[in-house]
């Protein structure tokens, strides 16, 4: 939606088969004046040609249409007008733990999921009780969705001790856990959350407020506010927790950042590599099991 937003303000009655490249860049100018990153521009404007693609299969779109918006090249640092950005950094584990008491425990397990497993917030944010293979001295987590499914790649994220003394609480909960339901669950922090409220009142509740309560939990579409998770939630949420706790702002990206450097300074590159799910596709399988026993070996010492 946000991708495809200064397009529908330029062009949302131009015929399709009138878009050009020059079209295009105009859209990418409106981008870059509302004040975007450079990679997020260029993200963006992929993604609507990429759109142009689906509807030159669907026949909706010529074909030269899509092809003559391949043509545009991305922006490049330091030649264009787009604000760039400083490189990612991994947060230091001091302001990690400062911000922890400011989140809810919901939040709290998924930050710490990710600090000792290395995973991406959208990762941590889909654990379920069905995805976890605990048999064995290591669980592994295996993924539904992930980035290289579409190459028949299959991403494991082995969980070590710390990973698991994490999820542990949240699996052995009662009533257990729904095996098919996200294990991080938004709706019952703010049932926790709502709980709380109503120990710490010094008045008692009236009628009115129990409806209050009410409406502030359901969104206009009828739905209850978070049942799940998103990434965007997950960081608003960091962010609101380091206001409070006065510390330097930081994002769940920069948790992955930390677990690649950790691990990296203790075992390697390649160890990071590995335990993180980089990959190169050109590579054989027959390096898949030896390299998923040197991610054990790694996640019994650091995860």
């Amino acid at each position: 939606m946000y991708a495809v937003r200064p397009l529908l303000q330029l062009f949302a009655s131009a015929p399709t088969q009138t878009f050009t490249v020059q079209a295009l860049k105009l859209v990418r100018d409106r981008m870059v004046q509302t004040g975007l990153a450079r990679n997020t521009v260029n993200s963006r404007v992929g993604r609507i040609v990429h759109m142009f693609r689906w509807g030159c299969e669907e026949a909706l779109v010529p074909a030269s249409v899509y092809h003559e918006l391949r043509v545009l090249r991305a922006l490049q640092r330091g030649r264009s007008k787009a604000r760039e950005t400083e490189p990612r950094r991994p947060v230091a584990r001091e302001r990690v733990e400062a911000t922890l008491p400011h989140v809810s425990r919901q939040i709290a397990g998924i930050v710490e999921l990710m600090w000792w497993s290395g995973m991406r917030p959208s990762e941590a944010l889909a654990v379920r009780l069905a995805d976890i293979d605990r048999t064995g001295d290591l669980w592994e987590y295996k993924l539904r969705y992930h980035k290289t499914l579409h190459h028949g790649k299959e991403r494991v994220v082995i969980l070590g001790p710390k990973a698991r003394a994490v999820l542990r609480p949240f699996l052995m909960r009662v009533p257990a856990p729904d095996p098919e339901s996200p294990l991080f669950s938004a709706s019952e922090a703010e049932a926790e959350r709502n709980a709380q409220r109503r120990k710490d009142r010094v008045t008692s509740m009236k009628p009115s407020d129990g409806s209050r309560m009410r409406k502030r939990a359901e969104r206009t579409d009828g739905r209850k506010v978070g049942d799940s998770y998103t990434v965007a939630s997950l960081r608003r949420a960091v962010e609101r927790a380091c206001k409070e706790a006065k510390v330097p702002h930081w994002t769940p990206h920069q948790l992955r950042h930390a677990a690649a450097t950790r691990i990296r300074q203790a075992a390697g590159v390649e160890a990071a590599s590995l335990v993180l799910g980089h990959s190169n596709l050109a590579t054989t399988e027959i390096y898949a099991e030896a390299s998923m026993e040197r991610t054990r070996q790694i996640m019994r010492e650091l995860g």
